[in-house]
Parts: C-alpha cells; sequence; structure tokens
C-alpha cells in the first residue's frame, strides 16, 4: 500500500522566544514492513540542521533559530510504501533456504536451572550513600 503523508505542527508563543532549538523525530525508518520512498521536512533552520542518530535510532534534525521567534511551523511530508506482514512486525523476513528448519533456533536446555553466575538483584538502602538517595 502506498500512503502519502503530512503531518504540520504550529506554535505560538505570547511573549516572543528570543531564541530556540529544537530536535525534530520526524523521519520514518525503512524497514520490514514499510519503505519510504520520498520525504521532506519544512521549518525554521532546517537546511543548517545538524542531523544524527539518536540512542534509539531515530533520525533526529536539530534546528536552531537566534533571531526573536512568534510562531513556528513545520511540516514533515512524504510517501511510504507498506507491505502487508499479517500483523508481524520486526526482523527481516527469514531466506526461503532457512524456513522450516530448526538449525539456527534458540533452545533452552534446562529452562528451570539457573546458570552459576546468575544472582538475585538486592538493594540495601541502607548502604547507600547520602547523595543516591
Amino acid at each position: 500500500m502506498r500512503l502519502t503523508v503530512r503531518h504540520t505542527t504550529r506554535y505560538r508563543y505570547e511573549t516572543p522566544l528570543a531564541n530556540a532549538m529544537q530536535q525534530l523525530r520526524l523521519t520514518p525508518e525503512d524497514g520490514p514492513s514499510q519503505r519510504v520512498v520520498e520525504w521532506s521536512i519544512e521549518a525554521p533552520g532546517i537546511e543548517r540542521a545538524t542531523t544524527y542518530k539518536d540512542a534509539f535510532g531515530n533520525q533526529v534534525h536539530m534546528v536552531s533559530r537566534s533571531e526573536p521567534i512568534e510562531d513556528v511551523e513545520i511540516t514533515a511530508s512524504g510517501i511510504v510504501e507498506t507491505t502487508d506482514t499479517n500483523g508481524i512486525l520486526g526482523h527481516e523476513p527469514m531466506p526461503a533456504s532457512h524456513r522450516g528448519s530448526t538449525q539456527g533456533s534458540l533452545r533452552l536446555r534446562n529452562p528451570t536451572r539457573r546458570s552459576a553466575d546468575w544472582r538475585p538483584m538486592r538493594r540495601d538502602m541502607t548502604r547507600l550513600p547520602v547523595s543516591m538517595l
């Protein structure tokens, strides 16, 4: 299925801001069930944006403005193609040569037996330094 997406966010400030810095997380990623055909973000300062991936793998555009700001309008739009995966999301599809095979699958040898390095988590609040409480 081919989806056309358009999302606009508007901010209006009663008192103008002297400057602003904003992290925009408005870019979809390609994945097992979707492919981004085209995507764009319209925002003040986007042409000078710093772009990076955050700790969760999201594409981030850091935009900033140094002039007085009364309102901001940000629009993300594009085309995304999706594939029906019967409600199953996650890893890339398994190659046909591996389907039906148990080779490479995870099995627990004895699910009731704990590994040798297992220790219960213990938190004794009386031993923590005051700065950590």
